[in-house]
């Protein structure tokens, strides 16, 4: 029996003796977990580069020799060292959870035998690999000073993910030939909570709930299959699908519940112009305008960081950032600006979409897709005059982003002057490390990760070194993974030099801890916390606006145009939408269109009549639907009882009208519809007799209002007695 055992899957752990170790420090278990994965001799000058690289060698094989020490007095003769060399002695002497997954996953696609028969030999090894991943490797586990481990961990974790998510998926074929019902639906929610965009699986887990009478459970099934093709994918679920969706719920010619089309998911294309230079209608949020400045100004003198503004839909992160770029090119002649675009798409092809976009940018591609308009004469003419300082530079350190990244059909590219291509000192030319395979064109891009992400980096700091950078990323929630990681490299690898990384996303549509079995963990929060922790307080956040903040936007749009609103109707406007740009620019067109707002002889809009407030326009009930639609049963029902009680509700009625305990209400509000969609936020709390009530309102008043109007006047009366009930019995006015 092996003397000590090590968990790499989930949080590390150490175990001797049937009892846990502690390993105290973190570079310790670095050290610890490469030497295991890597199997062979490590020299000390690689593993002193690797965990320590912001030192010089003396001082880095210094502390390497330290951590070993510490590390040998944990494991004594099982790590064996030299004074060149490092290395795992006795392999015998220590069991590891990922050489356990390894032999597993190898038996499986070693075995021979029938698809879909029933394998007792691979029934057993798929049920180990499920075992003994607990989590994703080395999960919650990052080394801050050193981006190459943290790149190593990245793709190592990949790795191990997707052979998982295979067995799995085996695993799932087996159970349901050989009728294991419970089995295969635990193993099918396994893989959805990792990977929902697994149709196959959906599809597998809808025959599942209607062969055991579960019709209404596979009809959600869909729904929660078509949402997330819809979210992620921006299409529809397969034709395969839709026709066992039809065959279960027993009509093929109606249309699914709550159907989605891929016209009413897909976002509107952004209208993030970087580059008009005629009068801005820009108003408002000068606050958040400073704050971009200082950044920037902060790069531009050296100290590159990343930024995020984080906001809803139309909370105005689009127009915010479109007129800083505007103002920081008036005050900036010599600065470059670019720009990449989310979306999640599943062609290989298609990874790193936004960057090459920010590469089509760079080389004056103005047709590429992440642009609605032409630069205007001035900006086309700073980037056509870049050009060939993009080309030497991608020439001598990214000769494969040439091959797969950067738009073949780019004009620009091609008539590129060949005297760009010559040496320069600012590009040093970037070579594969010794032993490292030479790329070709047919080299498929999942194996390149490694190479472009430090070709990348490599250009983007070149060019940097000539001009200051900005680069705008939108829709961050729908990078692929590619553009991730690649953000990731990148976000560890700025400060010094004059960039700034300004990226925009929906913290709604970021999906949840894998932990949870809810969804799958979303790379962009880990960026977030990693860039907090390097930069500081690197966050906008659009949907955090004062009320007065708001009114004041609120009333600057409004005067765009000339107009003899009254100070009621202004005040009405602002409460029912919270001074929410999208909402407010929607209702406002729907009172003109249905004659309460009217011209009048002097062009000037007027108010007539009374407007119905209650009355919500498609976008706004659009936008709004798609956001409560991604809560779960439990959740929308503690939400229907606190729409009923008001914009303002206490958590201890919705407790006591749902009839489960104040603990059981608040977890749910706080941590699903508080922190993970933020629909609601909180007020305050209040003493009623000996008790402390705690008070929440909705994010948006229009929030409530659709949930309002979602209700049956029936279930809506008895909800409001049964929080007047509450009331009274708690003791609360």
């Amino acid at each position: 029996m092996a003397a000590w055992r090590v968990y790499l899957f989930g949080t590390p752990r150490l175990e001797g003796d049937c009892r846990r170790v502690e390993v105290p420090r973190r570079k310790q278990w670095a050290l610890l977990a490469y030497l295991l994965l890597n199997g062979d001799p490590q020299g000390r000058d690689v593993l002193a580069t690797l965990l320590w690289p912001q030192y010089d060698q003396r001082r880095a094989r210094a502390d390497l020799r330290r951590e070993l020490a510490r590390l040998r007095a944990i494991l004594g003769e099982a790590i064996v060292t030299d004074h060149n060399e490092v290395f795992v002695g006795d392999r015998q002497a220590i069991w590891v959870d990922v050489d356990d997954f390894a032999r597993h996953f190898a038996a499986v696609h070693s075995h021979a035998h029938a698809p879909g028969s029933l394998c007792v030999a691979c029934r057993e090894h798929l049920f180990a690999l499920r075992r003994l991943y607990a989590g994703h490797f080395l999960a919650g586990f990052t080394l801050r000073d050193s981006p190459e481990f943290d790149d190593w961990q990245f793709f190592t974790e990949e790795t191990y993910r997707t052979q998982f998510l295979d067995g799995l998926d085996r695993l799932a074929d087996l159970l349901l030939a050989g009728d294991e019902w419970d089995e295969a639906t635990a193993c099918l929610r396994q893989h959805l909570a990792i990977d929902p965009l697994h149709e196959k699986g959906h599809r597998q887990l809808m025959e599942l709930y209607a062969r055991s009478g579960q019709r209404a459970a596979a009809i959600h099934q869909f729904g929660v299959c078509q949402q997330a093709l819809a979210n992620e994918l921006h299409t529809v679920p397969s034709e395969e699908t839709v026709a066992l969706f039809q065959q279960i719920a027993g009509s093929a010619s109606s249309p699914p519940a709550r159907s989605l089309t891929v016209a009413a998911v897909r976002p509107q294309p952004h209208t993030l112009c970087l580059y008009d230079a005629g009068p801005s209608r820009f108003v408002g949020r000068q606050r958040y305008l400073d704050l971009l400045h200082e950044h920037l100004a902060e790069a531009c003198r050296g100290h590159g960081h990343i930024l995020f503004v984080a906001g809803e839909v139309g909370t105005g992160k689009t127009a915010l950032l479109s007129e800083f770029a505007r103002q920081a090119m008036a005050l900036r002649p010599d600065l470059i600006v670019t720009e990449g675009c989310g979306t999640v798409m599943a062609a290989e092809s298609a990874a790193y979409v936004p960057f090459r976009d920010v590469l089509a940018v760079l080389l004056a591609d103005f047709g590429c897709l992440c642009l609605d308009e032409t630069p205007s004469e001035e900006q086309a003419g700073r980037l056509r005059a870049f050009v060939p300082q993009v080309a030497r530079s991608l020439a001598l350190a990214g000769p494969d982003l040439i091959r797969y990244l950067a738009p073949g059909g780019s004009r620009s590219w091609q008539q590129a002057p060949q005297t760009a291509l010559a040496p320069g000192p600012e590009a040093p030319r970037t070579r594969p490390a010794p032993g490292e395979p030479q790329l070709t064109q047919r080299t498929p891009l999942a194996g390149l990760e490694p190479q472009l992400l430090a070709q990348y980096t490599a250009v983007i700091l070149a060019l940097a070194a000539q001009r200051p950078l900005l680069l705008f990323l939108d829709n961050l929630q729908w990078f692929d993974r590619s553009s991730s990681g690649l953000l990731f490299h990148l976000s560890k690898r700025i400060a010094g030099h004059p960039i700034l990384i300004a990226g925009a996303y929906r913290p709604s549509e970021l999906l949840w801890d894998v932990t949870t079995t809810e969804g799958a963990d979303h790379p962009l929060r880990a960026l977030i916390a990693e860039a907090v922790r390097d930069y500081g307080e690197v966050k906008v956040d659009l949907d955090a606006i004062a009320p007065a903040e708001a009114r004041a936007w609120l009333d600057a749009w409004l005067d765009l145009q000339p107009n003899q609103l009254s100070e009621a109707f202004r005040a009405a406007l602002c409460a029912h939408t919270g001074g929410h740009p999208l909402f407010t620019r929607e209702m406002v067109a729907h009172f003109q269109a249905q004659g309460w707002l009217k011209h009048d002889p002097a062009g000037a809009w007027v108010e007539e009549g009374a407007p119905l407030w209650g009355a919500l326009p498609a976008r706004v009930s659009g936008a709004i639907q798609r956001r409560i639609d991604r809560v779960d049963a439990e959740s929308r029902r503690l939400l229907d009882i606190a729409a009923a009680e008001g914009e303002i509700f206490t958590a201890q009625t919705v407790a006591a009208v749902r009839g489960c305990s104040d603990r059981e209400a608040l977890h749910v509000i706080a941590a699903t519809l508080h922190q993970r969609h933020r629909l609601v936020c909180e007020h305050d709390e209040i003493a009623a007799g000996q008790q402390i009530w705690t008070r929440y309102r909705f994010a948006n008043p229009l929030i409530r209002s659709y949930l309002v109007s979602q209700l049956d006047h029936g279930e809506l009366r008895l909800l409001r007695a049964a929080v007047e009930t509450a009331h009274a019995q708690r003791g609360l006015a």
